[in-house]
């Protein structure tokens, strides 16, 4: 009896130091976060803002305004993915998705009613699928500019719906935050100029 109840003393001392030592190190490394995080916002003219339970950058390219930040509803299980968001002035009539991982679900298990639509270019084929609600609206969006911008970006994927356009991204640098806002203005501007 006295050493069954020296063994559970010892291991709920074990699970102790352990919670302790886990909640030390998620602090340094929520630290480390922050640090890179402001660092990133201080570079680039940006606004870092805590929202509920993680960090944003809040910029502007031209007239868009947009918010990078992990909390994008398909980031979930990508873990290592950013998002940029931002809305256009002319909401699409539709909605159209490119993405560049051909081992992951694809997006017609998150929307069914999308179909696969003409990708363009022969070298943007090789690397995305893409997928839209009409494939008209795919060929009015991706213009030469937003196939180049999005191709450079590493990971890059774009959602775009009525509500919002969603670029994805792997890198928190200023390249990637960069080249993800000028997906944004590339589409901005297809809509004006009538796509491809």
């Amino acid at each position: 009896m006295i050493i069954a109840i020296g063994v559970l003393s010892a291991v709920g001392l074990a699970v102790v130091v352990f919670a302790i030592a886990h909640a030390y190190g998620r602090r340094h490394d929520d630290e480390r976060e922050r640090e890179i995080w402001q660092a990133m916002a201080q570079s680039q003219g940006m606004e870092l803002r805590q929202e509920k339970s993680h960090l944003s950058l809040h910029g502007t390219i031209g007239p868009l305004s947009f918010v990078v930040d992990r909390d994008t509803f398909l980031t979930y299980g990508l873990d290592a993915m950013l998002g940029l968001r931002a809305t256009l002035p002319r909401p699409p009539q539709g909605q159209v998705v490119v993405w560049y991982a051909p081992d992951l679900a694809t997006p017609q298990t998150v929307w069914p009613s999308l179909v696969e639509a003409d990708p363009g270019a022969e070298w943007f084929a090789r690397k995305f699928r893409v997928y839209a609600s009409e494939p008209a609206i795919a060929d009015k969006l991706l213009s030469g500019e937003v196939r180049e911008r999005l191709g450079s970006l590493a990971g890059g994927a774009l959602i775009v719906s009525p509500d919002e356009v969603l670029v994805l991204f792997s890198h928190l640098d200023a390249p990637s935050i960069k080249g993800a806002a000028q997906v944004v203005a590339a589409l901005r501007d297809a809509q004006i100029l009538g796509g491809r």
